[in-house]
């Protein structure tokens, strides 16, 4: 499975399996989410014990974003290594990324961080994670509306 980012000698990098998720508006925008640090992410997180990837892809969306979804399908799978120099360890994300429908629906929740639908090209350069910006860009490549060319791949 294709792996981004690099492992510190020395450092245990146990499993993290989550969910992520894509969703674009009607102009193509691509709904995006703060998380806990810095940076801009796709809708998501990891999964709780004995969860599937399609409850626990529901159960983050609603949580960040306080919107409520259906999976309409696996699309890619790869990881991150994340190094969490505050830990004697980092992790694997191990990611599923899906596409979504939002549901009819209204806001079950508050959601926890603050959402923004951002224009392709923009969440190509905010997305934090490098696999975020994989998964989106092979998303766009594979048909989504485009407005202009893409920024060039890293």
């Amino acid at each position: 499975m294709r792996t981004f980012g690099e492992r510190m000698p020395g450092r245990a990098y146990p499993d993290r399996p989550g969910a992520y998720g894509f969703v674009a508006n009607t102009r193509g925008e691509i709904l995006t989410a703060e998380g806990p640090g810095p940076g801009r992410y796709l809708p998501g997180g990891g999964l709780e014990a004995g969860e599937t990837h399609e409850h626990g892809l529901v159960r983050e969306f609603a949580e960040e974003t306080g919107l409520t979804i259906r999976p309409a399908g696996l699309l890619y799978e790869a990881c991150q290594l994340i190094p969490c120099l505050e830990l004697p360890h980092g992790y694997l994300k191990i990611c599923r990324f899906f596409a979504v429908e939002l549901t009819p629906a209204e806001q079950t929740i508050a959601p926890r961080f603050p959402i923004q639908w951002l224009p392709q090209r923009q969440a190509l350069e905010d997305l934090e994670e490098e696999v975020q910006r994989w998964a989106l860009r092979m998303w766009l490549d594979q048909g989504r509306p485009l407005q202009g060319p893409l920024p060039p791949a890293p």
